[in-house]
């Protein structure tokens, strides 16, 4: 077969880690073998990796296309197209086609992510129960959706049809988080957590639970704090971050930021880490190292850093665009001393939330697993993880005077309208009534809580530990700091 030997090249490249050789093996292999739906999607999935978001869609659209009349070959390259997080595209590609009863799964979850919940369920219950049955991971969106609508027995009695013996680990993990989310709703604490504790015991075999790098990141930012400016640059239509711990609230925020029509975001693209933090630290040995190096850049060679970050952001954006821009990155909390460093005129939105529901929250969520998530698999390291990056913050804001803001979930929650015009005004930007109908726009949504703001804003979550105050008992005294520095009664 003409290109496979430059496709397995490029596979063990990448995963050597030498991505820019890896890429073009995988360009040559396309070109070799241009209508090959495994050499193009592998090639798409790399490239949306690079932050070649365009480039990316146009190579997967190809597989798609030659997939389709492949058949043997569109599940896979649907699952491809998912995980590059490229639902738009699965979206308008599966659109008005006759879909086989498999490719629905792919086609109801695009739909899901745009707030069509409902239409997302009618077209799964278009399947014929023995057929979803003959593919599990359709029952479970089954029931995960019937979730979504609020049918939880509905749900409960689906999901017990489902032969656990027939999913890969993965699948089974996500099984049983979704029966604990089931019992959440039930408002059944301890099966909820019964559900969890096997969810987590699955995935503990493939990636142990630690907290090492929020605390490395910890350490890092106390050495880089002391070279970083304490007052921003002023400039004018300056980059905004948003960050804050996972499960604080920024996806809330970032959509109702991003409803506003001089705003756009971009959604969890690790383009500061990739492009900036992570070479400067494989770059050195250790933190007072790096600070030392960050001291004898010369202001050209940072900027050199900066406009890469910034040109990489701006390819997940429409072009031309001269709005506000919001990089929504919960992760950058922890490395805001480096990003004050390199990008001085940047804004800084911090989200804050209770910590125990935030925890909480963190061990309900099924997220990708890998070491930034690794910790959320026990209860002990999830909290360990939370003080560790909420110190970072802490830390920062005795550092800075001036450029950041502190948000809270419960403000959001209690009186959207005040707090989107408090943050809409630290942003220089006047107040827009249309922001109140955020969920209304059936815009995708690329974060794991996408079915939250797919709704009007909820009070229920406020508060939701104390339903869990049993099983949060180990780690509500390590808490207790943290939530008396922040504000929390405890």
């Amino acid at each position: 077969m003409k290109g496979l030997a430059e496709h397995k090249k490029a596979c063990d490249l990448w995963q050597r880690g030498k991505r820019n050789i890896a890429l073009k093996k995988h360009e040559k292999a396309c070109q070799l073998s241009p209508n090959n739906p495994v050499f193009l999607r592998h090639y798409a999935f790399a490239l949306m990796q690079v932050h070649e978001p365009a480039k990316s869609a146009q190579v997967m659209l190809h597989a798609l296309d030659c997939a389709w009349r492949e058949p043997s070959h569109l599940i896979d390259t649907c699952v491809t197209a998912r995980s590059a997080q490229l639902y738009d595209l699965i979206y308008n590609f599966l659109t008005e086609k006759k879909l086989p009863d498999p490719i629905k799964y792919f086609y109801a979850d695009a739909l899901d992510r745009r707030g069509m919940s409902a239409d997302a369920l009618s077209l799964i219950q278009t399947i014929p129960e023995p057929k979803r049955l003959a593919f599990p991971f359709l029952q479970l969106l089954f029931a995960q959706l019937l979730v979504r609508n609020k049918q939880y027995a509905e749900a409960k009695s689906v999901i017990d049809t489902i032969n656990t013996e027939q999913l890969p680990t993965p699948l089974q993990a996500e099984l049983h988080y979704t029966r604990a989310s089931i019992h959440d709703k039930l408002n059944a604490p301890t099966p909820a957590f019964q559900e969890l504790r096997q969810a987590k015991a699955l995935l503990l075999k493939q990636q142990a639970a630690t907290p090492t790098l929020a605390q490395q990141a910890l350490t890092l930012n106390r050495a880089i704090l002391p070279i970083s400016a304490k007052e921003s640059t002023p400039a004018p239509n300056p980059p905004v971050i948003l960050c804050g711990h996972p499960r604080s609230g920024t996806t809330l925020i970032e959509q109702v930021l991003d409803s506003h029509p001089s705003v756009l975001s971009v959604e969890e693209q690790d383009c500061f880490f990739s492009q900036v933090a992570t070479p400067l630290h494989t770059s050195q040995t250790s933190p007072l190292e790096l600070a030392a190096h960050l001291t004898n850049l010369t202001d050209s060679e940072i900027s050199a850093y900066k406009n890469d970050y910034l040109e990489k952001l701006h390819r997940y954006l429409p072009e031309p665009n001269n709005k506000r821009v919001v990089d929504k990155f919960p992760d950058l909390s922890t490395t805001l001393g480096l990003y004050r460093k390199v990008v001085p005129e940047g804004k800084m939105i911090i989200a804050l939330r209770d910590p125990r529901d935030v925890v909480l929250s963190c061990y309900f969520q099924n997220l990708p697993l890998n070491p930034a998530s690794a910790p959320y698999l026990q209860l002990k390291s999830a909290a360990e993880k939370y003080i560790a990056t909420i110190q970072c913050w802490l830390e920062s804001k005795e550092h800075f005077t001036d450029g950041w803001i502190e948000t809270r979930y419960e403000d959001w929650v209690h009186n959207t309208e005040k707090e989107a015009k408090r943050v809409l005004s630290f942003l220089e930007l006047d107040w827009d009534p249309t922001v109140l109908s955020f969920h209304t726009r059936h815009k995708t949504v690329s974060s794991p809580t996408y079915a939250d703001v797919a709704q009007p804003i909820y009070t229920r979550s406020i508060g939701r530990w104390q339903h869990y105050q049993k099983q949060l008992d180990p780690i509500l005294d390590t808490l207790d700091p943290i939530c008396q520095q922040l504000g929390y009664s405890t």
